[in-house]
């Protein structure tokens, strides 16, 4: 499942831009398909294992040494593809596009999500904005005060109920290239255009359902008439000629009141719940109204109350928060390692939507796999089908088997191991650097380490 999502064109994609950024810098890199696999597999471990540095998993002490890892690929090997790592040809990059760095890569991600959400298909899509953490300098990066992700890129997300990612925009901010027909219907109207062009057709019609910062009167009419549903809370100021009570004096009425005007193409509705909502839906209407618990006072003590809700309301309860489930799942096990280049959360990211997205293809097959389950498979069986043991060169050039200190040795007296000069290396009791070995053991030992260890 997290192959078809994350695809074998993806991975050579990557090896082949991080052997020509490589290249362009003077270094030879020859990464492998493989290698990215492997890579991969590491940074899908640090969201459930994650070590306060990542040399950690290549120690030997028992208390942060990975065997897994460290039996996949060096250690130097694996930071030398994170310095390398690229998604682009720097030297052909347009001029008008922010994230081109990224472009690409989030254009394989967004075709094979949106071909495979007919495994988790529905014809209800939520949607809202995405924030992917980051800290440094970047033209794009957003501040949105109050929500829990303050700082990062701004991604414009398309989500099922359950939270499959089907289809997702990076913003560029004011200054960026505008939308189809933004300057018509805004920027909100604009973007749930965008995002529902991109839905397959077969599946449609659709119901969409956004919040207040998307809709529109005008926009709900336009897709009334193309056939396609809209839903979504709105702001006072955009009801124009809909003629509905203040909300002041709506609070002052008991729960449950409703007030709606409605025409041929749209209805526009406000409901007392614990505070007043606006809505405006061109598909859904008030009929069933169903009875909703709540907590309320009776005889000025709190207790549970019924209240009356329209079926538009409930309706877009139910639908409205896939984008919001699915930023919980990534958030739950979100790549840890933090790359020096602006664009790498991004990279992250499509990696962590992957995961999350292939889960829930999984989950409507098998209901028993939690995703922590789901992500450690991956992890653990690419680590260990695409994993080569370490080797080093010989000073006759010949592979040798790397020992590990945890060797076992020979017991009693030290006597029958000699030492003798070396290449610099980790000794194998302090772990410093040595320039001298045992030449029985074939393992870095300093003088003063000598007996500690051969007798430990």
């Amino acid at each position: 499942m997290f192959q078809l999502l994350y695809s074998d064109d993806i991975v050579k994609f990557i090896a082949d831009m991080s052997n020509l950024y490589a290249l362009q810098r003077n270094h030879t890199l020859n990464v492998t398909s493989n290698e990215i696999r492997v890579y991969i597999a590491i940074l899908l471990l640090t969201g459930y294992l994650t070590p306060k540095y990542m040399r950690m998993f290549w120690e030997v002490k028992s208390d942060t040494h990975n065997d897994l890892v460290a039996s996949s690929i060096r250690r130097n090997r694996f930071f030398e593809i994170q310095q390398y790592l690229h998604l682009s040809d720097s030297t052909s990059l347009p001029a008008n596009d922010k994230f081109a760095k990224v472009r690409e890569y989030f254009t394989k991600l967004n075709v094979n999500f949106t071909a495979n959400f007919t495994k988790a298909g529905s014809s209800h899509i939520s949607i809202d904005e995405t924030i992917v953490p980051y800290f440094g300098r970047h033209g794009t990066k957003q501040h949105i005060h109050g929500k829990p992700i303050r700082f990062g890129y701004k991604l414009w997300s398309a989500a099922t109920r359950h939270g499959y990612l089907v289809n997702f925009e990076p913003y560029q901010g004011a200054s960026g290239p505008s939308l189809k027909m933004q300057s018509e219907l805004g920027l909100g109207a604009a973007v749930i255009l965008e995002l529902h062009s991109r839905l397959p057709i077969e599946l449609g019609p659709y119901n969409l359902y956004f919040d207040n910062f998307f809709t529109g009167l005008p926009m709900l009419k336009y897709l009334r008439e193309q056939n396609v549903g809209g839903t979504g809370t709105v702001r006072e100021n955009r009801l124009e000629n809909c003629n509905l009570p203040n909300s002041k004096d709506m609070k002052k009425e008991p729960r449950g009141k409703l007030y709606h005007k409605a025409s041929e193409e749209l209805i526009a509705a406000k409901w007392h719940d614990n505070s007043i909502v606006t809505i405006a839906s061109n598909c859904h209407g008030l009929d069933p109204i169903t009875k909703v618990d709540r907590i309320g006072f009776v005889d000025k003590k709190r207790a549970k109350i019924q209240v009356d809700c329209p079926a538009i309301i409930k309706m877009y309860n139910k639908y409205m928060g896939g984008v919001d489930r699915f930023d919980e799942n990534v958030d739950s096990m979100r790549v840890a390692l933090r790359g020096k280049k602006w664009w790498f959360p991004l990279f992250a990211f499509g990696l962590d939507a992957s995961c999350q997205n292939a889960w829930l293809i999984k989950r409507n097959s098998e209901n028993n796999w939690t995703y922590c389950d789901f992500r450690r498979n991956v992890a653990t069986i690419y680590l260990q089908k695409y994993g080569k043991s370490p080797t080093r060169n010989s000073a006759c050039g010949v592979p040798v088997q790397i020992r590990v200190p945890t060797e076992v040795r020979s017991a009693g007296s030290a006597d029958d191991h000699s030492q003798i000069d070396c290449s610099q290396r980790r000794c194998g009791y302090c772990h410093q650097r040595t320039r001298k070995m045992c030449a029985k053991c074939n393992i870095g030992l300093h003088v003063k380490c000598w007996y500690n260890f051969h007798n430990k």
